[in-house]
Formats: C-alpha cells, structure tokens, sequence
C-alpha cells in the first residue's frame, strides 16, 4: 500500500513539475532526479534554463 501511494506522488509530482516548466521533460528525464532534490533542479535547469533559486522554491512548494 505505502509502494502505491509513494508511486501515485511520484505522478503527481512529475505532472506538476510539467505543468510548471513544460512537457518537453519526459519521464525518462524526470527520472534521472527522483530522489534527488539538487539532481532535479539541475535538469529542470538545464532543460529550461530557469533560474535554479527559482526552480527549488517551486520544487519546494509542491513537495
């Protein structure tokens, strides 16, 4: 049960993380920084050139 739910805001999170910064960020990329909150804002960064300050307060906000 607590695999599903774990999965379940793992969708969530990557259709926020969409939604913020666009659809170009596939799975296979978000996936290279699921556990990782300074991986992840490193290639929102890197895909979308937002600013990484920017990128970890709304990383933050939606954790």
């Amino acid at each position: 049960m607590a695999n599903q739910r774990m999965q379940d805001s793992w969708k969530d999170m990557k259709s926020n993380i969409r939604a913020t910064w666009g659809n170009e960020l596939t799975d296979e990329i978000l996936d290279k920084g699921r556990r990782d909150l300074n991986k992840m804002v490193d290639i929102i960064h890197e895909n979308t050139g937002s600013p990484r300050a920017k990128i970890r307060t709304q990383l933050s906000a939606m954790v």
